[in-house]
């Protein structure tokens, strides 16, 4: 035994001073040292231009969900336009010169048909009819004549050839708040009419920076002037007011790019609107680019020094193996008993051979599998997505449903409530904010507490109390709806005919902790239902069997908050129930 490990040394010993082994030993290591380095200098530079393209391709997202939202309000303003330029009352208020004559509260009408539209978008700051027959301005608070409207520079724009509308920026009254004009001009013998609708733009939810101040959006005529940025100076805007839009570029219709200021990193995309004559752009920093950069260069480096360690001991082993037949043809003329077929295994390669031979065939078959199965779900998708019904178009239905109803049965009437209050919740529930001021989500739930009323026969008392001082507190969005739900149906739906079904919605804020409570007299649960739900509320199971809205209602409010919230529930049998919600306070800003 220690002779063979003497003569295991020495052999060793020779082949490291053999002028071959070198050779090859230090041609195999720094072509392997070669091949790894590109390949992780390839990787490197492969995962910076992931990282870029990730925060390029998120900033691109967004700034597209912008525009085709920002696109898709003024569309509505426009079918709002189209609306009151084929409406039988705005035609004779522009026809006649006393339209009174003809209709009994034409203008109260009107307004009311005004008051509904400025109500359903917030965005509208003004609805102007004009009647140049009798030079007076109908708005949804006022009848006047024009000579008394000091809000008139709009009138500039019209032409004594009118075609179409028109859209400008102009100041209200001459000062801030700035606004988007919309005006159609509708020509008659006697006299030119117009319908101008009023946009802000900085009420536009879209349009608002987020609540940690890392965006920064804007809207750029062609001409290269700021239309829209928060915290707007003027009208329009020179570019030079920003550094940061010296990366525009009119002759492009989409720009997105990185760039440094002051040691950050900020992303830049621009994209141009498909129907109007300006650019939608999004700057937003990138705060946790460098450390992700500086993980990426330490795993680069990591990398590195182990293929340096791996290069040099793969050098060995293969030098070591391609010196083999040298040994066994020493082996051979030392012992020329031996034959090289004796020394060399033919049937090793022939097996391998066959392997790699059935390796491929299998690979193919499955490659072929494979690509059958990605071509199936790509068809799937493509059905899934031709399947889609587009929000805009159910919630556009139903406001042409509320119109024909107000025309059919009046303002007043229930049908045409009922239907402007379900417009109003599909409204508020396809917009993709998840956190509203408490007085947005209330004004929601009344509107979803008038349908259930009107369901039962306006049997239902709701008491709402909310603390002065807790109106602009962020909450999340639909999370009092469902827990009123369960109230209604849960609670109180077996009592409806007794007329005694009182709800209570309490909300207060008090050392940065937020509590909403929902109270009813209803018929309680016993203490094996009530442990039930409590345990399905505390359970954080994506895919609930029971009490589906209550915990999707925990499992939002858990996502957003963490530990930091927490649910109490407690009940009596024929005494009620009541649902207490604690999270912590954040407050509106904007």
């Amino acid at each position: 035994m220690m002779k063979l490990h003497k003569n295991l040394k020495t052999h060793i010993r020779h082949l490291l001073s053999s002028r071959y082994f070198l050779r090859n030993f230090l041609l195999l290591f720094f072509c392997i040292l070669l091949l790894f380095s590109v390949f992780a200098v390839y990787t490197y530079r492969n995962s910076r231009q992931i990282l870029e393209s990730e925060f390029l391709t998120s900033s691109k997202n967004q700034t597209e969900i912008m525009k085709n939202s920002v696109d898709d309000f003024l569309k509505d303003a426009r079918y709002i336009m189209a609306i009151l330029d084929t409406e039988e009352l705005c035609n004779l208020f522009f026809r006649s010169n006393k339209p009174e004559q003809f209709l009994d509260n034409i203008y109260q009408r009107l307004q009311e048909q005004l008051k509904s539209y400025c109500s359903r978008q917030n965005s509208i700051d003004s609805i102007y009819l004009y009647s140049g027959v009798n030079q007076s301005i109908l708005s949804s608070i006022e009848h006047i004549s024009i000579s008394y409207l000091s809000d008139d520079n709009w009138m500039e724009k019209m032409s004594t050839d009118p075609e179409g509308y028109v859209l400008f920026p102009r100041k209200k009254n001459g000062t801030f708040p700035y606004l988007l004009c919309l005006m159609k001009q509708i020509p008659y013998e006697l006299g030119d009419s117009a319908i101008v609708i009023n946009l802000n733009l900085s009420k536009l939810p879209e349009l608002q920076p987020t609540s940690s101040h890392t965006q920064s959006i804007y809207l750029v005529t062609d001409e290269g002037e700021i239309l829209y940025r928060y915290g707007q100076l003027d009208l329009l805007e020179p570019l030079s007011a920003v550094p940061s839009l010296s990366h525009y570029d009119s002759s492009q219709e989409e720009v997105s790019t990185l760039f440094e200021d002051n040691g950050k990193m900020f992303t830049y995309t621009q994209l141009h609107s498909a129907e109007y004559p300006w650019s939608y752009i999004m700057v937003s920093e990138l705060s946790d680019y460098s450390y992700r950069l500086s993980n990426v260069q330490a795993l680069t480096m990591t990398l590195f020094f182990v293929i340096l360690f791996a290069s040099i001991l793969l050098s060995l082993l293969f030098t070591f193996r391609a010196a083999k037949p040298i040994r066994s043809l020493i082996a051979m003329l030392q012992s020329p008993k031996m034959t090289p077929s004796d020394l060399v295994n033919d049937q090793d390669i022939k097996y391998i051979a066959q392997q790699i031979t059935t390796y491929m065939q299998s690979n193919k078959q499955l490659s072929d599998e494979l690509n059958a199965r990605i071509s199936l779900l790509n068809k799937t998708r493509i059905m899934a997505l031709q399947s889609q019904i587009n929000p805009h178009f159910l919630f556009n239905t139903l406001n042409m449903i509320y119109l024909e109803e107000t025309k059919a049965l009046g303002y007043k009437h229930d049908i045409p409530k009922l239907t402007l209050s379900l417009s109003r919740l599909l409204r508020y529930a396809i917009e993709s904010t998840d956190l509203v001021t408490l007085e947005t989500e209330l004004n929601f739930t009344r509107s979803y507490l008038d349908i259930l009323n009107l369901r039962y026969g306006n049997q239902l008392n709701i008491f709402i109390s909310v603390q002065d001082d807790s109106m602009n507190a962020l909450v999340p969005k639909l999370f009092i709806q469902p827990i009123v739900e369960n109230a209604v149906f849960h609670g109180l739906a077996g009592q409806i005919s007794s007329g005694d079904c009182r709800i209570w919605i309490t909300f207060s804020c008090s050392d940065g902790l937020c509590c909403l409570q929902i109270r009813d007299n209803g018929i309680g649960m016993d203490a094996e239902t009530l442990e039930k739900l409590r345990i399905a509320v505390s359970n954080l199971d994506p895919d609930p069997r029971e009490h589906i809205g209550i915990h999707n209602v925990a499992l939002r409010m858990h996502l957003l908050y963490g530990d930091e919230f927490s649910v109490k529930i407690d009940s009596t049998p024929k005494e009620g129930s009541c649902f207490s919600l604690y999270f912590p306070y954040k407050q509106d800003i904007s």
